[in-house]
C-alpha cells in the first residue's frame, strides 16, 4: 500500500459521498430527518447483529445510515453492501493506522513502549519520553486512533456531508456494538415535537437513563424523558444540529 497516495483515494471517495440505495428509497434529507452515525472496526459479528436491530426499526427505510470506517477489509466491506433497508453513506477515517506500518500515527518503531518507566524512556530517547499520559503510560496508536476517528467522523458530518446545512436534522451516534430497540427512531421522532413544544433550548438527546433505576416494569417507564444538564468536561455542539451520544448518561 502506497501511504503518500492512501489519503489522497481516501479523501477522493470522502468527496463522492455515494449513497446505496438512495434511488430505491428515494433519500430525502429534511429537517426532521434522522441519520445514524456508526464508527465501525473489524468486529464482524456485533456489526451483523447492530444491522439486524436496524433492519427491525420503523422508519429506517427514510433514515440515512453513515457507516465511518478505520479497518478495510472484503468482509467488512460486504457486510455493508448487504443493507439492503436504508440508504448507506461510506466514509473512510483516512490516517487508519492499518495502512501506517512502523510510522506516526500508527506505532513508530522509535515509540516508547507503554508501560516503559520515564527515567528509562529518556535513556532511550524514545519518541515522547517527557511525556506519559497523566497515569504514566505512553501513547498506543490502537486506542489513539478511536479517539481521533471519533472526533474527525463528527467534524466530517456537521462541516462536509451533503446535508450539513439542512436545519433540524438529528444525528444518532452510535459504535459498532450497540442494538437499538425497534422503536428508537420512532422515539426520536416524538422527543423532537416534545423539544420544540418544551424546550427548544435542549440540544442533546442521551437514549438511555444507566444512573438512576426503578423497579416499575419497562412498559410502564418506557416513556419517560429526564430534563437535565449534560457536562463532560469538552462541550462538543453545533447549533444547526441535534446531536444524540449513547456514551453519557444525564
Amino acid at each position: 500500500m502506497d501511504i503518500n497516495q492512501f489519503p489522497l483515494d481516501v479523501e477522493q471517495i470522502n468527496a463522492k459521498q455515494h449513497i446505496k440505495n438512495g434511488q430505491k428509497f428515494d433519500l430525502k434529507i429534511k429537517p426532521d430527518s434522522v441519520v445514524i452515525l456508526v464508527q465501525v472496526h473489524d468486529r464482524l459479528d456485533v456489526l451483523k447483529m447492530q444491522l439486524d436491530s436496524f433492519r427491525r426499526n420503523r422508519y429506517i427505510n427514510e433514515t440515512l445510515l453513515v457507516i465511518s470506517h478505520d479497518y478495510y477489509s472484503k468482509a467488512v466491506f460486504e457486510i455493508i453492501d448487504s443493507i439492503d433497508f436504508c440508504p448507506v453513506l461510506q466514509i473512510f477515517y483516512p490516517y487508519a493506522i492499518q495502512a501506517y506500518n512502523n510510522i506516526f500515527p500508527g506505532d513508530d518503531l522509535n515509540d516508547c513502549p507503554r508501560d516503559l518507566p520515564r527515567t528509562e524512556a529518556r535513556k532511550r530517547k524514545c519518541n515522547n519520553a517527557d511525556y506519559p499520559d497523566r497515569y504514566q503510560h505512553y501513547r498506543e496508536a490502537k486506542h489513539t486512533q478511536l479517539k481521533h476517528h471519533w472526533l474527525w467522523k463528527l467534524q466530517f458530518v456537521f462541516e462536509r456531508s451533503f446535508f450539513k446545512d439542512v436545519p433540524g436534522v438529528t444525528i444518532l451516534r452510535l459504535d459498532d456494538d450497540y442494538y437499538l430497540a425497534e422503536d428508537t427512531i420512532y422515539f426520536i421522532k416524538k422527543m423532537n415535537i416534545a423539544r420544540d413544544a418544551e424546550c427548544k433550548d435542549c440540544k442533546m438527546f442521551i437514549m438511555g437513563e444507566m444512573g438512576k433505576t426503578s423497579s416499575l416494569p419497562y412498559p410502564a417507564q418506557s416513556g419517560d424523558v429526564v430534563r437535565a444538564f449534560w457536562y463532560a468536561g469538552i462541550l462538543i455542539c453545533r447549533k444547526s444540529k441535534n446531536l444524540i451520544d449513547t456514551r453519557h448518561r444525564v
